[in-house]
This record gives C-alpha cells, sequence and structure tokens, in this order.
C-alpha cells in the first residue's frame, strides 16, 4: 500500500509530512525525488509551533506569533536554525524553542541550564544542540563582552526570581565599578556568615571556604557575575 512520500511538506515547512503519492518503486514523491537533498519526514520532530514560549528568552527574537488564532512561524529566525527541547520543570515537562545561536552561547559560556527555568539541561539536549551546531557548520564566534554580560546578567536575575525578588536588569547594567566591589564584599561577608551556618549546603553550592578573590582588572565586571552566577 502507497504510504506517501517521506519527504517532509518542503524546506520551509519541516513539521508536516509530504501529501503526495509516491513515483514507481521509489519512497518519494515526483517533486521531492528531483531534490538533490531531501529531508525526511521525522514524526519524533518537535514542531517550535507547540512551544510554550512565543519568543527566544536569550536573543529577544519572536519564535511565532498569533494570525486568526493560530500559530505562525515568525521570519526572525531561519527555521533550520530553530532548536526546540522539552525539560522537566518541578515534575512537569516543559516544551522550549531557542534560536540555536542562543543554544550555542550558553554552552561557550558554560552556562548549561534552561534559561527560563535556571533547571539543568538534561545531557541529551546538549547534545542534541552541539549536533545542530555541528550540522549546521556554525563558525566560531568569540562573544564580545557585551553579550557575555548579557547572558550573565539575565542568568542572575533569574535566580533573584525563583527566591522571590524582582529586580530590574538596568540596576546592574548600570552599577559603577565601585558599586560592583561592594557588591561583591558584601557577598564575600555573608558566604562566611552561611558557611558557618550552613556547612553540608555551602560545600555543596561552592567547595571553598573562601570564595576567590577578584581584582581589579578589565575582566574585573565579568568574573564578578560568573562568580554569583556560581
Amino acid at each position: 500500500m502507497n504510504s506517501g512520500c517521506t519527504s517532509v511538506k518542503s524546506k520551509n515547512d519541516l513539521y508536516t509530512k509530504c501529501k503526495r503519492k509516491t513515483c514507481d518503486n521509489s519512497d518519494f514523491c515526483s517533486i521531492h525525488l528531483k531534490q538533490k537533498k531531501k529531508i525526511l519526514f521525522d514524526s519524533n520532530r518537535l514542531s517550535p509551533l507547540d512551544s510554550c514560549n512565543d519568543t527566544d528568552i536569550v536573543s529577544l527574537e519572536r519564535i511565532y506569533y498569533l494570525e486568526n488564532n493560530k500559530r505562525v512561524l515568525a521570519r526572525e529566525i531561519k527555521q533550520n536554525f530553530l532548536f526546540t527541547y522539552k525539560i522537566e520543570v518541578n515534575g512537569q515537562i516543559f516544551q522550549r524553542t531557542l534560536n540555536i545561536l542562543s543554544m550555542k552561547s550558553l554552552i561557550d559560556c558554560k552556562l548549561l541550564k534552561d534559561p527560563f527555568s535556571n533547571v539543568p539541561f538534561p545531557e541529551e539536549v546538549i547534545n542534541e544542540a552541539k549536533e545542530k551546531i555541528k550540522n549546521l557548520k556554525i563558525k566560531e564566534k568569540k562573544l564580545t563582552k557585551t553579550e557575555q554580560k548579557s547572558i550573565l546578567i539575565t542568568n542572575l536575575l533569574r535566580k533573584f526570581e525563583e527566591v522571590g525578588y524582582i529586580i530590574h536588569p538596568e540596576w546592574i547594567i548600570n552599577m559603577k565599578k565601585n558599586d560592583q566591589f561592594k557588591w561583591y564584599n558584601e557577598v564575600v561577608y555573608l558566604w562566611k556568615d552561611f558557611r558557618i551556618d550552613h556547612v553540608d549546603v555551602a560545600i555543596n553550592m561552592f567547595p571553598s571556604l573562601d570564595l576567590p578573590h577578584i581584582s581589579n582588572t578589565k575582566e574585573f565586571e565579568l568574573k564578578i557575575l560568573k562568580l554569583f552566577n556560581d
């Protein structure tokens, strides 16, 4: 029995199977048979349209929008650059979508956590992202200081939100170096008290007795934000 063409509907619709009949002795219809690079339909491929986020929280690019009460993919991100994954948060499964470049930024910065929930990415999600990055032949791009800072601040603010503190990003973005030193020194002071009162918890969070000394260099701002994220 002819089960239909095994290709996707089109390169612009990777999540729908072609409904045309196959040619004789072929798994493809007459149109897809002629294509040099055939894309097989995969029923397990996650559709970005089924994700619970309509925006990439890292790059702030739109994933999809509503048109006549129907979800339609936005054009801000190339379709083959959309990376969709599932993650469990507090016993519930959520489907998210990010630009693969956002995923690459998180991986490069070693922030291997779902930016929506701060839950660590399952190993298979990280491996899938790395495989997609490899297949797309995305060239290595060194993140600018501004890009690194943006990712670290976004992740840090999310951690504050998890414990009930809503902080506007401008508060951190506009901090002077002197204020950053005061903030760092306050955290060092709090850490010592916390480690005395909650030794087991503290060791799991950060094994060292003292927080590392951060000198006044050009990288001070990034180092302090990385430390606070840890």
